[in-house]
C-alpha cells in the first residue's frame, strides 16, 4: 500500500477538502503556511485527522527556502513603500533561529542603507548544526499541538492518550538544501550531517529525508552516484524526493529511464521513496514491485496542480482550470476535452438520448461523483467544466483576453481531479502492469486517430509504457 499525497494549497482551498479526508492517505504541509497561521491548520488537523488512524500529515520545513535569492521570500509591503520579507517567512525565521536571524532577518529590518540581507551559506551552519536541526524539528512535532493545547482542546486528554499522537506529524524531515552540478557537494554534506544529528537526537521517530535536486541529476552521473552514496547509509525511514520541475508529461525518454533507475537504485537501499511531486507515471511505480523489482513508497500532487512544481516559482497570471481527462492522464484545455468527448462518445453512440449518451461517458471517459452530480442525465451538462470568465492583459502594447474559471468552475474540476487521483492509485492497484500498458497503449491509438491533439502532445503515453516495458525486462 503506498501513500496517496495531497499537498495542502492555501487556506482558502481547505473547503474543499474539510471533513472529507478520502483524497489523501498523508497531507504535506509547508511550513511558512503553518508559522503563518497555525491557529487555523491546527484546527484542520483536529477537526479532519483526530482519530483517524489511517490519516496523517507531514510538515514540510522548506529550509530549502533561505538559500535562494531573497527577492524569492519577500512581497511589497504598502505600509513601508518596499519589498519586505514575507510575514510567514519572518515567523519561520524566529522558530529555526541561527543563522537565519544573522543574515537574513536582522539585516533586512535594518535602517541602515549599506546593511542589507543574503542567502545563507553552506559554512554558516557550522556553529548552528544541532541547535538549528532541533528548532526545525521541534516545530513540526509541537507547533499544532500546542496551538491545540492553547485553545484548551487537549485538557481531557491524558498525557498517555494515543490521541495526541493525532496532533503530531507522522514521520519528521531534517533540515535540507538544494543540490544542483555546481555546488551539491557542500550542500549534500550538510544535508546527511542534519539527517544524522535528527537520527541521533530523536531515536524513536520515523524520519523522511527530504532531497530536493536540480535537473543537473539527468546529465551528472557523478551527482547521481554521490547521492546514492550518501543517502544510502542513513539510518532513516525513507526519502522524499523533489526534482526540480520535473514534468513526466513533457520529459523525455531518456530522462524518464534516468529517473527511472534512480529511485530504483535508492529504493533497494532499504529507503522508502516517495516522489512529493509525480503524475500518473510514479503513480504506476508504486504498485509493480515484483515485476519491476522496486516500488514508490508514495506519490504526492497538489490542489489541481502540482504534478510538478519548480523550486524556485515563477509567477505568471491567472492560472486556468482544466479539465482533467482520465483516459489520458492528463489535464485539458476544456475545449480540446469536448472535442474528445463529441468524437468519442456523442458521435459513437448508438442511442441519441441523452441520458444514454451520458452513461456512455461514465463507462468510457469516467463515473467519479462530480461528473455524475454534474451530468446527471444530461451529457449536455459537461458544459459546466468549462471556464467562462475572462481577463484582459498586455503582451508587447497589444491587448489579449484569457479565460479564468470562476469559483463554481474551478469548485467542478478540482474534485473531479482529486476524484480522477484517488481512482489512479486504486486502478494500479487492481490491475496486472501488462494489462494497464495495454490500456494505455489502446488509449494512445484511440484518442490520437480523432486528431484533436498532435502526436508530439500525445507521445508521453508511448514514452511510459516503453520505459515500463523495458524496466520489467531488465532483469530478466
Amino acid at each position: 500500500m503506498s501513500y496517496h499525497i495531497l499537498r495542502y494549497g492555501t487556506n482558502a482551498d481547505k473547503k474543499f477538502i474539510d471533513q472529507n479526508n478520502k483524497y489523501y492517505d498523508l497531507l504535506a504541509i509547508n511550513g511558512n503556511m503553518l508559522a503563518y497561521t497555525p491557529g487555523a491548520l491546527a484546527g484542520f488537523i483536529r477537526k479532519n485527522l483526530l482519530n483517524e488512524s489511517d490519516k496523517g500529515f507531514f510538515i514540510d520545513p522548506i529550509t530549502h527556502s533561505f538559500q535562494h535569492s531573497l527577492d524569492k521570500i519577500k512581497s511589497y509591503s504598502k505600509k513601508e513603500k518596499k519589498q519586505t520579507l514575507k510575514k510567514s517567512i519572518e515567523n519561520l525565521i524566529d522558530y529555526y533561529g541561527e543563522p537565519l536571524i544573522t543574515h537574513i532577518k536582522t539585516p533586512e529590518n535594518s535602517e541602515k542603507e549599506d546593511e542589507k540581507g543574503r542567502p545563507v551559506r553552506a559554512v554558516d551552519f557550522n556553529d548552528h548544526k544541532e541547535s538549528f536541526c532541533e528548532n526545525v524539528i521541534n516545530f513540526q512535532l509541537n507547533e499544532i499541538k500546542n496551538k491545540n493545547k492553547e485553545k484548551g482542546f487537549l485538557k481531557y486528554l491524558d498525557a498517555d492518550d494515543q490521541r495526541l499522537n493525532d496532533f503530531e506529524p507522522d514521520f519528521i524531515t531534517p533540515p535540507y538544501f538544494y543540490l544542483n552540478e555546481m555546488s551539491y557537494e557542500e550542500w549534500l554534506e550538510l544535508n546527511i550531517e542534519f539527517a544524522e544529528i535528527a537520527v541521533g537526537k530523536y531515536p524513536e521517530r520515523d524520519i523522511f529525508v527530504q532531497l530536493v535536486v536540480s535537473d543537473d541529476i539527468f546529465i551528472s552521473q557523478k551527482m547521481r552516484d554521490a547521492i546514492i552514496e550518501k543517502y544510502s547509509t542513513l539510518d532513516v525511514k525513507g526519502v522524499l524526493l523533489w526534482i526540480d520541475d520535473f514534468n513526466e508529461h513533457q520529459a523525455s525518454k531518456s530522462k524518464l529511464e534516468v529517473y527511472f533507475n534512480f529511485i530504483k537504485e535508492l529504493s533497494q537501499n532499504n529507503l522508502e521513496i516517495i516522489n512529493l511531486y509525480g503524475s500518473f507515471f510514479s503513480i504506476m511505480l508504486t504498485a509493480f514491485e515484483d515485476e519491476l523489482s522496486f516500488s514508490l513508497a508514495g506519490v504526492g500532487h497538489g490542489m489541481e496542480y502540482g504534478e510538478h512544481r519548480a523550486v524556485v516559482p515563477v509567477g505568471g497570471g491567472i492560472p486556468s482550470s482544466r479539465y482533467y481527462f482520465y483516459p489520458l492522464h492528463r489535464r485539458l484545455r476544456f475545449q480540446t476535452a469536448s472535442e474528445y468527448i463529441k468524437s468519442h462518445i456523442i458521435d459513437k453512440a448508438q442511442s441519441p438520448k441523452k441520458e444514454d449518451i451520458a452513461n456512455l461517458y461514465y463507462t468510457e471517459i469516467c463515473d467519479c461523483s462530480k461528473c455524475k452530480q454534474i451530468i446527471g442525465k444530461d451529457i449536455d451538462n459537461f458544459f459546466e467544466f468549462e471556464s467562462t470568465e475572462v481577463y484582459e492583459y498586455e503582451v508587447k502594447g497589444v491587448k489579449r483576453q484569457r479565460s479564468y474559471a470562476d469559483q463554481e468552475t474551478k469548485e467542478n474540476c478540482l474534485i473531479h481531479y482529486l476524484e480522477s487521483k484517488v481512482e489512479e492509485f486504486e486502478e494500479v492497484e487492481e490491475l496486472n502492469l501488462k494489462d494497464l500498458l495495454t490500456i494505455i497503449d489502446n488509449n494512445y491509438d484511440t484518442f490520437l486517430k480523432y486528431g484533436h491533439q498532435d502526436q508530439e502532445e500525445l507521445n508521453y503515453l508511448i514514452k511510459w509504457k516503453t520505459v515500463l516495458e523495458s524496466g520489467m525486462n531488465s532483469d530478466d
